[in-house]
């Protein structure tokens, strides 16, 4: 036997020491173990702080983004309004000096409505009729432009009511003889509150004391004078009835809100108007990718990995003092594996539970003052692409049937309308194309007149041309998208989402597909409409073709994720049996002859290579796709196999290479294989 292991090199004779004769480990050992636990141990904790901190200093920059967005809207709103609250105190001042005849107010007053274009009229009331807003609006000393008469009396406010006073000689009280006050257009008071950039996924609107409307991205909104505290009371939404209260009062402050009719959560900010004694409500999106970000992600694995290696230690450093002869590697192994299992588990959890990622340049809208901001803050490139204003086209979708197809062609069909108001010209056709469907199949099903409406509904079906990425198989997720356009794509003719039509625009209530839809292998987790910009790099010969990069496109998107268990008992758990069963074998190795073990795999082989074809059959993906990384493994594993195997039976020391290998083999086994599907499900997914 001296013989024997003279001929295996000094470092097998560590390895076989050091696994074979745990009692020979020496205090170099321990001592190496307690400094890379002190070591693991230090690295868990910095990046578990480090970990926490990002998160934090990424939620505290929305929540940052909000509120200063919102201070610098107010801040311009109350530069806009002071200039006029100014003029119209100066006016004051001077009549209740007497510094101003009454005889010259309707000059000054001229003078005032000249200087500031977005005032509608300004005028000056005396007592006993400073109450009465009709009254007011009837005195001589009142001048307005000519655009006020048209003017729906809802879109009218008056901004100011600057009192008129005087000192009682005798009893130096203050005596009111009159109010300066200014009307002012809920429109441009709309047009200032649009002209403030508040990112893509902000927007704002201002309310009175009383809580009413005074800007809003939906019209109705002001003209209807609907007001926050009933909305509040009839959507049963008592964290907005708060905010509105406390902003009532003339308080600021920063809430974590939810939607309830979206599902969306906002950061809103409301501060006082406080020239006015109005408030503004800032809406601000939060980004869903935030919190589930590959920067946070990152940080997360890297103090899970270090915690793993710092549990490995531990319990190494924890057998050698309870076991003074030495670490048991095999239970250190079996450990290590089990965390490493955990490891990738929850690397799956954190892939597949990940919301959907809103792409580069996709707007998507929700309801009424989410389409509304967007519209208004492209109206400008819209309109400069025409000569004409844009005709918005309310336009909807309901989904009966959906079925993806291997090759690209999947099956689709339901139902698509449209509503037409007397805005639209009668020289404009009726009728809307799907761009990407095709061999596309439209019914005229019904015409439905409402009024002054005309709601127009088809039936379709058609072929969706849209490839799918399998490169993440199982954990893959899609979008099936369908861009619309209107039939006369010439003119400026925006289609808008009729968010009418649909009792909620919650993406996650999947507004638009019928509650029986079922698509086999996927679950259907969202559905909601966007807005895209699309440049065609042609103008199809028509000089004023208007649809270049800056013409939003509606689209209608929905989000579906792969159903994870089919593709776990169909392809994966073959995969972990073959394991397990070569496992077996190499616990067992001298129990088999060479060709039992080479039949063995060869069958091993075969049963992985079958379920291999099988699953590039059925995903019919051009690259390779995640989870043949495994397979590969299982064939490398089997190829060491049948090495280990032959050589052991070619070499005149069999017994010693057999003993030494193989328990080499089963120390080294599961962390072998995990860690390659570790470092593989990393490289892929992050």
């Amino acid at each position: 036997m001296r013989e024997k292991l003279n001929e295996i090199s000094q470092l097998d004779k560590s390895i076989l020491n050091t696994v074979e004769n745990p009692e020979k480990n020496t205090l170099m050992t321990m001592a190496i173990v307690f400094f890379l636990t002190l070591v693991s141990l230090s690295a868990t904790l910095f990046f578990l702080k480090d970990y926490l901190s990002v998160r934090k200093q990424v939620m505290m920059k929305e929540r940052d983004h909000a509120y200063i967005e919102t201070r610098k809207a107010i801040t311009e709103i109350n530069r806009n309004l002071e200039v006029i609250h100014s003029a119209a105190k100066q006016l004051a001042d001077n009549l209740s000096s007497e510094k101003l005849s009454q005889i010259m107010i309707p000059d000054e007053l001229r003078k005032i409505l000249s200087n500031f274009p977005k005032i509608l009229g300004i005028g000056v009331v005396y007592v006993p009729n400073i109450h009465s807003e009709n009254i007011r609006n009837k005195s001589p000393y009142y001048v307005k432009k000519p655009e006020s008469e048209g003017l729906d009396p809802a879109m009218k406010i008056q901004l100011f009511s600057i009192p008129i006073s005087t000192i009682n000689p005798s009893t130096h009280d203050v005596i009111i003889k009159g109010v300066v006050y200014v009307d002012y257009s809920l429109l441009n008071l709309k047009t200032l509150l649009n002209s403030i950039n508040m990112g893509k996924t902000g927007y704002g609107y201002i309310l009175s004391r009383k809580g009413r409307f005074l800007a809003h991205p939906v019209d109705q909104y002001v003209l209807s004078q609907k007001n926050i505290f009933t909305e509040a009371e009839l959507q049963n939404d008592q964290p907005l009835k708060v905010m509105a209260e406390q902003a009532s009062h003339g308080r600021s402050g920063l809430f974590n809100y939810t939607d309830i009719q979206t599902g969306f959560q906002y950061w809103i900010c409301y501060e006082p108007i406080r020239v006015t004694g109005w408030y503004m409500m800032g809406l601000f999106l939060k980004d869903r990718n935030l919190g589930s970000s590959l920067t946070l992600h990152h940080k997360l694995i890297r103090f899970i990995l270090s915690l793993i290696v710092c549990i490995v230690f531990l319990y190494a450093l924890f057998t050698y003092f309870n076991n003074p002869q030495g670490i048991n590697y095999s239970n250190s192994s079996i450990l290590l594996g089990f965390l490493l299992i955990c490891m990738i588990s929850f690397l799956f959890y954190l892939v597949y539970a990940k919301p959907n990622e809103i792409q580069k340049g996709e707007v998507v809208v929700n309801n009424k003052a989410g389409i509304s901001r967007f519209l208004n803050i492209n109206h400008s490139n819209v309109n400069t692409s025409s000569k004409d204003s844009p005709i918005y086209i309310p336009t909807g979708i309901f989904i009966k049937s959906l079925l993806l197809g291997r090759s690209g062609k999947s099956t689709i069909s339901g139902t698509i309308w449209q509503s037409y108001d007397k805005s639209v010209p009668e020289t404009i056709a009726k009728g809307v194309a799907i761009l990407n469907v095709k061999s596309m199949k439209l019914k005229e099903t019904y015409r439905y007149h409402s009024g002054d409406k005309l709601v127009l509904g088809w039936d379709f079906e058609g072929l969706i041309d849209q490839r799918f990425d399998y490169s993440r198989y199982p954990l893959d997720k899609t979008k099936v998208c369908l861009k619309f356009q209107h039939v006369e794509f010439t003119k400026n003719i925006i289609l808008v989402p009729d968010t009418n039509a649909y009792t909620i625009m919650n993406p996650k209530f999947k507004p638009g597909l019928s509650s029986e839809i079922y698509i086999p292998g996927w679950n259907v987790e969202e559905s909601y409409f966007n807005y895209q910009f699309h440049d065609e790099t042609t103008n199809f010969g028509i000089d004023v073709y208007i649809k270049d990069s800056t013409f939003p496109t509606m689209s209608y998107t929905i989000f579906i994720k792969r159903q994870f268990i089919n593709a776990f008992i169909g392809y994966m758990m073959p995969v972990f049996v073959v394991c397990i069963v070569l496992y077996v074998m190499l616990t067992t190795f001298s129990d088999f002859k060479t060709t039992e073990i080479i039949g063995s795999c060869t069958s091993m082989f075969f049963i992985t290579v079958l379920t291999h074809i099988r699953l590039r059959g059925e995903t019919m993906a051009s690259d390779i796709i995640y989870l043949e990384y495994f397979y590969f493994v299982i064939y490398l594993v089997i190829l060491t196999i049948i090495s280990m195997a032959v050589l052991i039976n070619s070499s005149e020391n069999s017994e010693v290479l057999m003993k030494k290998y193989g328990l080499l083999s089963k120390i080294l086994y599961w962390p072998f294989i995990l860690t390659i599907i570790l470092a593989v499900t990393l490289w892929t997914f992050f």
